[in-house]
Formats: structure tokens, sequence, C-alpha cells
């Protein structure tokens, strides 16, 4: 404040006090509308339902997904050789599947959903 005060110090101000409705300035910058939110909404889909049916149809990621599935038991010979050497890229997460396709550069992966 101190640094303020000696900024000022190089002007001609005056300082008043106007109380109230007197200072229509400082009475017209307190004051603000309410701001009120005008809807909420939320959207809701079956796109992930509908996926995870797909899923059963799939005869490509039928092999991924009951390798994912299987845990310990699995055999890779249920893979194809590219399946195979991409298997990392898969994770199997609240019954859908996703391929990590590139690493960013912050180390994280981006991926996508494979409907």
């Amino acid at each position: 404040m101190a640094r303020w005060l000696s900024f000022f110090a190089e002007y001609n101000f005056r300082d008043e006090y106007k109380p109230g409705k007197l200072n229509g300035l400082a009475e017209a910058l307190s004051r603000r509308p309410d701001y009120e939110l005008a809807h909420i909404t939320r959207v809701t889909t079956d796109l992930y339902d509908r996926i995870r049916m797909a899923y059963r149809n799939d005869e490509s990621l039928a092999s991924v997904v009951r390798f994912l599935t299987a845990g310990k038991g699995s055999k890779s010979e249920w893979l194809s050789p590219r399946q195979r050497s991409r298997l990392h890229r898969y994770e199997w997460q609240d019954d859908l599947l996703y391929y990590y396709r590139i690493q960013g550069a912050m180390g994280h992966y981006l991926g996508s959903l494979l409907p």
C-alpha cells in the first residue's frame, strides 16, 4: 500500500468520502446483476452399452477380448501375430477395449475406444 501511496503522491488527488447514493460511480461498480444458471442438463447416451454389445459380434476383436479377459489362463495362440506384437497397447477396462496409439511428449498415451 505504501508503494501505491508514493506513486499517487506525484498527482494532485484528493480523497473524499461519499456515502451511499452520493457516490454514483462506486454504487454502479459494487452492484452487479444476479447471474442465474439458465438450464442444467445432463446428456445421457447408450453408446457404451451399444459398443459392449458389438464386441460379441466382432470377429476381429473377439480373440483380443478373450485374451485380455482370461487373465493368467490366456494363451497367446488365440491372437494373430499382428495382435501379439501390439498387445501392450490394448487395455480392457469397464468391459470396454481401449487401444493406445501414440506416446506423447509427457509420457501419456493417446487412447481410443475400439467399437
